[in-house]
């Protein structure tokens, strides 16, 4: 009786252990556009491939992040110049906000230009602006509004009814139609603002120790689903600086914690800082961690990579790192992805060596709008001398981690070795969702097959798939 085997080998992979000390991704000048222009703010539209930027001198720009066209419409707001912009947030193509250091906020729709202020609701002076993402905070009321953060509380914006609203106060903290307030990171996936006093804390919160209230989503990216949690911020003294330039809150992906394992990040003048959210509420009998001390950081977020390999997030392949834009250059750390949470004491921060010592003033994530699994392509940085775009490579920090990703029909996972009679069948399948698979047999491409069925014919054959991501720079390949 003839007999033959179907072997499982290896699958290369980028081979990076959750919490990794080192480098493991590197990243590439794509372009550099309003060059030699100081750009003060960038922010994606959730939903649309446009970018909205904010440049020195109330410049105002919109960008087409995949033909980098540009269309100049600081004309167009030109009869507000008495007013200093200080952020902006974009709704669609067509449809941007502007923040001034006033109570005006000015809306472009379509064209048309229209101010809200003290009248119509805002109740103090503005410094930022977002999105909501209103994942069960208020039954998702306020979900796709524009948030507005002044120095006397945090308003809502409902784009379709022109009409202003409130943001219900968090579980820990309150007062949030008063508070000084201030969004820190708006985009599809992450929501971090203060929008509070800190009303719940006990003796331990002196006067030498501010505690600053800091909201997050604690929802799942694929179910946008999830609570809002309240933790704190440190500041106020010469540890960690007296003006918190920027907050993020670094939640899991698939967050099946409800953010009980996140981590604060914060910049000051005096560095980037880190601790757990749970224990946030008391300094001393928190651990946190010191970063890029002596550097003023202007703003922190993150970005995710090889998403496309787990349509749930819960794949040791995916990576994530942060990005800190600082006044002595553009920063990014090891892979710090756990699909639980348990993010960790400590990570390892590079620094982009061609940007070099170039101010930071904001970054962005570039994503492709709406997709499932979340695609990040890029980093936009607001820089002293320009726009700067900048994708991803993790090609270069691949090694020879093994990974199963085929499985063969009927039988247990953990099956890698198949022994048939000569007339029998066996069929064999990528476990898993990925757009761009090509299966090949003795080195030749076997077209048109997403699983593979061989007719059991008494001769030894090598099968392997190929994995393309090409927007994230990368091939892997998995043999059998």
């Amino acid at each position: 009786m003839l007999f033959r085997y179907l072997l499982f080998i290896s699958f290369l992979t980028a081979g990076l252990n959750a919490f990794g000390q080192q480098q493991d991704v590197e990243f590439h000048l794509n372009a550099h556009l309003l060059n030699g222009q100081k750009i003060l703010k960038v922010k994606r539209d959730f939903h649309d491939n446009y970018l909205w930027v904010l440049g020195q001198n109330n410049a105002v720009y919109r960008v087409n992040s995949v033909t980098l066209a540009i269309d100049d419409y600081t004309s167009k707001f030109a009869v507000y110049n008495n007013l200093k912009f200080v952020d902006i947030m974009g709704h669609s193509a067509d449809t941007v906000f502007i923040a001034t250091n006033s109570t005006n906020l000015v809306e472009s729709a379509k064209g048309t230009l229209r101010v809200f202020g003290s009248a119509d609701g805002i109740p103090g002076v503005l410094n930022s602006l977002g999105e909501d993402l209103g994942w069960n905070a208020d039954g998702g009321r306020t979900r796709s509004d524009m948030i507005i953060g002044t120095d006397h509380g945090i308003r809502t914006f409902n784009v379709r009814t022109q009409k202003l609203g409130n943001l219900p106060d968090g579980v820990w903290a309150g007062n949030s139609s008063v508070a000084d307030s201030k969004i820190f990171e708006s985009i599809y996936r992450n929501e971090t603002y203060k929008d509070s006093t800190a009303t719940d804390l006990s003796s331990w919160a002196s006067g030498s120790q501010g505690y600053l209230p800091v909201c997050f989503n604690t929802g799942s990216i694929y179910q946008n689903s999830g609570a809002f949690d309240v933790s704190y911020l440190w500041y106020g003294n010469n540890t960690f600086g007296y003006n918190v330039n920027t907050a993020l809150a670094l939640n899991s992906a698939a967050d099946f914690s409800n953010g009980s394992f996140s981590s604060y990040l914060w910049g000051t003048e005096n560095g980037m800082f880190q601790t757990e959210t749970s224990y946030s509420y008391n300094i001393n009998i928190s651990s946190w961690s010191q970063y890029l001390s002596g550097i003023k950081v202007n703003k922190i977020t993150n970005i995710m990579g090889l998403t496309s390999f787990s349509n749930y997030y819960d794949n040791s392949i995916i990576q994530q790192n942060i990005l800190a834009g600082t006044d002595a250059g553009f920063y990014f750390s090891s892979n710090v992805y756990n699909s639980y949470g348990f993010y960790p004491p400590k990570f390892v921060l590079f620094k982009d060596a061609d940007l070099g010592n170039t101010v930071i003033n904001d970054i962005c994530v570039n994503a492709v709008p709406d997709a499932q699994p979340i695609c990040e392509n890029g980093v936009w940085l607001a820089a002293d001398d320009g726009l700067y775009l900048l994708k991803p490579d993790y090609g270069a920090y691949f090694n020879s981690q093994q990974q199963k990703l085929i499985s063969f029909v009927n039988q247990p996972d953990t099956l890698s070795q198949l022994k048939l009679c000569s007339l029998e069948t066996a069929r064999a399948y990528v476990t898993g969702s990925y757009a761009n698979i090509q299966w090949y047999k003795n080195g030749a491409a076997i077209t048109g097959k997403s699983c593979l069925q061989d007719d059991g014919v008494a001769v030894t054959f090598l099968y392997f798939i190929r994995i393309v991501k090409r927007k994230d720079r990368a091939r892997y390949d998995a043999h059998f």
